[in-house]
This record gives structure tokens, C-alpha cells and sequence, in this order.
């Protein structure tokens, strides 16, 4: 006969001596709740079922003396823990057709836990759904859990298998928990602790790092559930254990591995495996194009031997790649393997870069072709010379070879310079080419006649006094402008037409004396002669002593 309370507040017990209360099974139904509070107080009955909204509190002074575990066969009835203080915990054998142990060890404040239980009818889970809640909501409520089952409360076919939280409708497998036959263990508890959490047994094929083994497994097998190439792989061969024995080989010889197609790569890792790389292998960039990196895209496609299209991120080496000059560069990639992914065959990526020639340089142009002459200044600028060139600004300009009149000039920083001390007496006109060279290594030659302006004959100025004292000024009477004209005479007489002095090399001057002997002061006439234009011109010098 089975004892009913039913609609009762509730049955308190506070004895302090071992009795045994109740010979017959006990059930709780409706609102009952039974309380076993007080020092030594033990609770003994052949076993208790829990119905509708009852409450069992303090279950770990019960003892059961035909049964080894607490039936809870509503969803809405409860177990409720003694006060758990920090490190406390409390042991409880509950079940739905079928025992678990549970241990729930408090890690936070001090706090009572609710525990409930449900029937689950899924096939791929224990029959029966843990409900656990901290009663304390200060936010630091944390705890342990421990689960641990009979082996015959499994249902059929199930494997592999975790705990399991449930999240709205979803059920979430765990990360992080422990595994160990028919227990699994949830560390922390804090993150579910504020609001009732549900947890079941569950097999699930959820793999978080695709690499074929069920995060489950991995973690039973001590491996990292987030990695996709830690796996266990007793053999060493590259294929977890776990798809060995799937694929019926042997997880203990490294010879032994599925291999369809003979290569002697194993299907697991071939499938993993980049078999052909989708990109443009050859390209043809204008010479000179400064956005290179839009040719070479950061990124290629990739086909594994499952068949699955993958992107890839890659890097160019560009270190030898020179857009400035015509040819064909190859540019290695270096590739960033997607996570999982192997490459096992070596595929590399590599591009042959084809820079195109350049357009050779349209023309070469002189700003002045024309220049002064002196006859002090070796160096005189004469013009700045322009390339037209539409598709590059740097270029290399030089005198081209010895000929012509080269020698007589030089090119600086784009300008032309008459750069010499030959006099080139009686030219005026001149003939130089000039190469233009772009960084490509085309070319461009072209010829200059330069004009060099001389001052005319009739303004060059003539002395008309000078002073041979040996005082270091004015000692020697010259016509240096006349260096620049050819065939000039120069010729000076005294008052009574005799010659004292003539040269041909507008270099010499008069110093006054004829045949060593200085002459006295007064007037000479002197006569100038240019034979090039057969001009001539004549005047009075003054030679004085101080």
C-alpha cells in the first residue's frame, strides 16, 4: 500500500534519531513537499516518486531501502539541495527508468539547487532531461556538475556522446566539459547558473573544425575539437582513427588507408587537399602601370580533392618585378592555406608577368639654339632641351658620340653648355646630336645646328690709352674681343709710320717697347684688320708713364 499526501503543505521532519518512518514506498503528489531538516535526521523508505508540483527537500538524508534511486516522474516536480556553502556538495541518485548521479559541487556563494527531470524521447539521447537552477541570483552563483549513468539507460546505436545544454528549442553541444565512459562533467557551471538550465546526454555529429571527427570524440580523445589538424592518429598516417574505422582500414598500420585512386595519397587527406589552383598563370601589363596590385588580386580560388571550391589568400613577391622595363618576370605566391586545408601535391602559385615595351620617345626639343660668344667665358649656357614623350618623364640625355662638334659642348641636368677653351675663331655656326635614352632602353637621336653671336667688328672696343710702367695695371694694350674672329692683324705705328708693333693672336698685347727698348710717351696710330670679312679699322693709342 502506497502512502498518498496529497494537497498538503508540506511534511517537516526535525528528529535528531535514526528511524525508520516509513515501511512502504513513499509518493509525493500535487503541492506535497517533504522537508528533512536537523541534525542525524534519516529518512528511510523502500523508495520515493516524485508527481506534479511536488517537492522533495534535503534528498541526501533519505535512505532507500528497495530502490537506489529518487523516481521523478513529473516535469514539474523538484529536488531542492541542502544550503551548499563554497566547496560544498551535494550527491543525488535520481532517474527516470533509469539511475543517474548527480553531483553538483558549489563553486560560488552560498546557495540552494533545484534540480528537475523530464522524459526525452529523442533517439539519439538518454531517456531523461536534468533541469538545474542556483536559487541564489546575486551573479555569482557557480557550480560543477557531474553526471554519471548506467550503462543500460542508453539507448541502442548511441555514439558519439556529450552533454548537451538546451538553448530556446536548439540542443548545444558543450565545449567544455570532460568525457569518461558514461560520465561527462561541466566544469563551470556559471554561465547557466542565473536562470534554469536544461542538459541531456546527447550524440551529435557537430564537428567545429571540420576536420571530420565529431568535437565529441576529440574530446574523449584528449585532441583540440578547434583545430583541424589535431586529430588522434594512432599510425601517424594522416588519417584520424576515427575515419579509419569508417572507412575500414586499419587505424594501427600506417600503411593501411583508404586510397581510390592509387596515388598513394589517402583519400582523407586528398579530399583535404588542394589538387588545382584557379588563377591567371600568365598576364601582360603596360610598361610603367603603377596600380600592379590590381592585376594581382589578394586571393585565389582553389579546388580540393573533395571537389570543394575554396579561396585562398595570397601574397606576390614583387622584390624583382620592375614595371619600368620591358620582359617577362615571374612572381611567386605565397599562400595562406583556409584552415583544414592541405597541400599535399606542392601546388605553387606562380604568374609570369609580361611588361610591354615602351613607345619610344616622340621628339627631342632645344628651348634656344643660339648663344653669345665670349671671350673671357669658357662655359656658357645655351639652351634647356624638352623630351616629348606622353608616357614617361625620366630620361637620359647625352652628346652622342666624339663627332661632329661635341667636343665643344656638354649637357647638364637637361642644358646645354658651350664648354670649352678653343676659340673656334670665325664660326659661328655649329653641329652636335644629341641621344635621348628612356628607362625602357629605347632611343632617340637627333641633330642641332647651334649659332654662336659674336659682337660686331665696328662696337669691339679699342683702347685708346695704357700705362707699361710694371705697376701690374694697364701694362699691356690688347683687343681680346677679337678672339673669336679669324685672320685678325693688329698692327701699331709711331708718329712717323714706322711699325712698333704686330700679332696676329689677339692673346698679345703691346707692352710698349720695340725690339726691347721702351718707347717714349705720345701718340701711336694703330691698325686693326679682320681678313674673314676683310673689314678693318684704325685709331690713336696714347702711351704714358706715370
Amino acid at each position: 500500500m502506497k502512502n498518498y499526501f496529497k494537497h498538503i503543505l508540506g511534511i517537516f521532519i526535525f528528529f535528531s534519531i535514526s528511524a525508520a518512518l516509513f515501511s512502504q514506498s513513499l509518493t509525493l503528489v500535487g503541492e506535497a513537499q517533504l522537508s528533512l531538516r536537523g541534525e542525524g535526521v534519516i529518512f528511510s523508505t523502500p523508495s520515493i516518486h516524485l508527481k506534479d508540483n511536488s517537492r522533495l527537500i534535503n534528498p541526501e538524508n533519505i535512505t532507500l531501502t528497495k530502490s537506489d534511486y529518487i523516481n521523478i516522474t513529473s516535469k514539474d516536480a523538484k529536488i531542492i539541495t541542502r544550503l551548499l556553502s563554497k566547496g560544498e556538495i551535494a550527491k543525488i541518485a535520481v532517474g527516470i527508468d533509469g539511475k543517474t548521479n548527480l553531483t553538483i559541487r558549489n563553486t560560488g556563494a552560498n546557495t540552494t539547487f533545484i534540480v528537475g527531470m523530464e522524459a526525452h524521447s529523442e533517439a539519439d539521447a538518454l531517456p531523461y532531461i536534468w533541469k538545474i537552477q542556483a536559487t541564489e541570483k546575486s551573479g555569482a552563483e557557480s557550480a560543477s556538475l557531474a553526471f554519471a549513468w548506467e550503462k543500460e539507460a542508453e539507448p541502442a546505436a548511441f555514439y558519439p556522446k556529450a552533454l548537451a545544454n538546451k538553448m530556446d528549442s536548439q540542443w548545444l553541444f558543450l565545449k567544455d566539459q570532460t568525457l569518461s565512459g558514461e560520465m561527462a562533467s561541466l566544469e563551470d557551471f556559471t554561465e547557466f547558473g542565473p536562470s534554469a538550465s536544461s542538459f541531456t546526454v546527447k550524440s551529435s555529429l557537430s564537428d567545429a573544425d571540420e576536420d571530420g571527427v565529431p568535437d565529441i570524440l576529440e574530446i574523449q580523445q584528449g585532441s583540440d575539437y578547434d583545430d583541424p589538424l589535431a586529430y588522434l592518429d594512432t599510425d601517424g598516417d594522416g588519417v584520424p582513427d576515427y575515419i579509419e574505422l569508417i572507412q575500414n582500414s586499419a587505424p594501427l598500420n600506417p600503411l593501411s588507408f583508404l586510397d581510390s585512386n592509387g596515388d598513394g595519397v589517402a583519400d582523407y587527406i586528398r579530399d583535404r587537399s588542394l589538387v588545382v589552383l584557379l588563377y591567371a598563370s600568365t598576364m601582360q601589363v603596360p610598361w610603367g602601370y603603377t596600380e600592379m596590385d590590381q592585376f594581382l588580386t589578394n586571393s585565389i580560388s582553389a579546388i580540393l580533392g573533395s571537389g570543394l571550391i575554396v579561396d585562398a589568400a595570397v601574397s606576390w613577391d614583387k622584390a624583382d618585378l620592375n614595371i619600368y622595363k620591358k620582359g617577362i618576370y615571374q612572381i611567386a605566391g605565397e599562400i595562406n592555406y583556409p584552415r583544414g586545408v592541405l597541400n599535399v601535391y606542392n601546388l605553387s602559385a606562380n604568374i609570369a608577368v609580361e611588361i610591354l615595351p615602351k613607345p619610344a620617345p616622340l621628339d627631342i626639343l632645344l628651348d634656344s639654339d643660339s648663344f653669345n660668344g665670349s671671350s673671357n667665358e669658357s662655359i656658357l649656357p645655351v639652351g634647356r632641351f624638352e623630351i616629348l614623350d606622353p608616357i614617361d618623364d625620366i630620361h637620359e640625355i647625352m652628346l652622342y658620340n666624339e663627332g661632329y662638334d661635341n667636343g665643344l659642348f656638354e649637357i647638364r641636368d637637361n642644358m646645354l653648355y658651350w664648354n670649352s677653351e678653343e676659340r673656334a675663331e670665325g664660326r659661328t655656326s655649329f653641329n652636335i646630336i644629341v641621344r635621348v635614352t628612356d628607362r625602357d632602353g629605347n632611343t632617340l637621336d637627333k641633330f642641332f645646328e647651334i649659332n654662336r653671336t659674336r659682337m660686331p667688328f665696328e662696337d669691339i672696343r679699342v683702347p685708346n690709352t695704357f700705362t707699361p710702367n710694371g705697376d701690374g695695371i694697364n701694362d699691356f694694350w690688347d683687343v681680346r674681343d677679337l678672339r673669336l674672329y679669324q685672320g685678325a692683324r693688329i698692327q701699331v705705328f709711331d708718329g712717323g709710320g714706322v711699325r712698333v708693333f704686330y700679332t696676329e693672336n689677339p692673346d698679345i698685347g703691346w707692352d710698349g717697347k720695340r725690339n726691347g727698348r721702351d718707347l717714349p710717351i705720345g701718340a701711336y696710330y694703330w691698325v686693326i684688320e679682320i681678313r674673314e670679312s676683310g673689314e678693318s679699322r684704325k685709331g690713336i693709342l696714347n702711351l704714358l708713364r706715370k
